[in-house]
């Protein structure tokens, strides 16, 4: 496919929470949860909300890629949790974001982890077939408050909140391109 990424952006919560303040609240021993997960601290979530995270790594992209949201003709939601069904958070990102009504699609893809290449890989589909010219792609995902912090730690103490975001355009020939993508599902486990 020959698109190119030409903005990317990223934002965490002001919130970080070391393994060993971890440890302390939940009563394990001093460098318990940095030794079984190898994390040493994560960004958390206490006043922002998915949408909040969402629209300040569209900014980014934005900024970084030197356009004006009105530029973007297609916005694509890949949470593995949405913020809520409907309407679905990339609605909710457009009208931040101040598109007009109209102006942009806007939907939400579900495949749980994958759902920012499911995102891209959509985006850059219908970029190809003349649909769109710009695509912002995001994935925004507040894990920590639903994590097993109690029953599983060491399971929860490897997820923090977080969100990306990427501005795709269609690439001239040599100037950009997805060189592979193939995506395989396994439901049998």
């Amino acid at each position: 496919m020959r698109i190119k990424i030409i903005g990317t952006g990223r934002a965490v919560p002001a919130q970080c929470v070391t393994s060993r303040s971890l440890d302390a609240r939940l009563g394990l021993g001093d460098g318990h949860l940095e030794a079984a997960t190898g994390v040493i601290e994560r960004y958390v979530c206490e006043a922002e909300s998915q949408v909040d995270l969402a629209c300040a790594a569209a900014r980014l992209a934005l900024t970084d890629a030197g356009i004006d949201a009105s530029s973007v003709d297609l916005v694509i939601g890949g949470c593995g949790v949405p913020y809520q069904p409907l309407p679905s958070t990339a609605p909710l990102v457009m009208q931040r974001l101040g598109l007009a009504d109209g102006s942009a699609a806007a939907f939400d893809v579900n495949s749980t982890c994958l759902g920012f290449l499911t995102a891209f890989e959509t985006a850059s589909r219908l970029i190809e077939a003349g649909q769109c010219r710009t695509a912002l792609v995001f994935s925004s995902e507040i894990a920590s408050r639903a994590l097993p912090w109690q029953d599983q730690p060491e399971i929860a103490a490897l997820f923090g909140d977080g969100a990306a975001a990427a501005l795709l355009q269609q690439a001239a020939p040599g100037e950009g391109r997805v060189a592979a993508n193939l995506m395989r599902t396994y439901p049998s486990a």
